[in-house]
């Protein structure tokens, strides 16, 4: 924390490689296979402001950030009405922007 009111972290998860099941049916996939997946880097990050809140005896904690900063995501889905519904792997999200407030006691 480098300030008692301010407080900022950054995560990082790497996923590595998985071998991972691709089924038949997509116009894109006609076989069935095991492919290797890419190794992920997903990075994060969240800044908080905390201001006292008197009325209510509390904090009112204000927040920013931003989850897979590289947007480090899946590029290869499957298409059309047979795709395989299974084939996901890697970070759960796109790069994806986020605000709140949050009351803490």
């Amino acid at each position: 924390m480098p300030h008692e009111k301010l407080s900022a972290n950054i995560n990082y998860v790497y996923t590595g490689q998985m071998l991972v099941p691709h089924f038949a049916g997509a116009p894109n996939q006609l076989v069935d296979e095991i492919m290797t997946s890419s190794a992920f880097h997903d990075w994060s990050t969240k800044v908080a402001y905390t201001l006292p809140f008197e009325k209510i005896k509390s904090k009112v904690e204000f927040y920013t950030g931003i989850k897979n900063i590289f947007n480090a995501y899946q590029n290869d889905f499957d298409i059309g009405k047979n795709r395989d519904s299974n084939f996901v792997y890697g970070p759960a999200q796109a790069r994806t922007f986020f605000i709140g407030i949050k009351l803490r006691s």
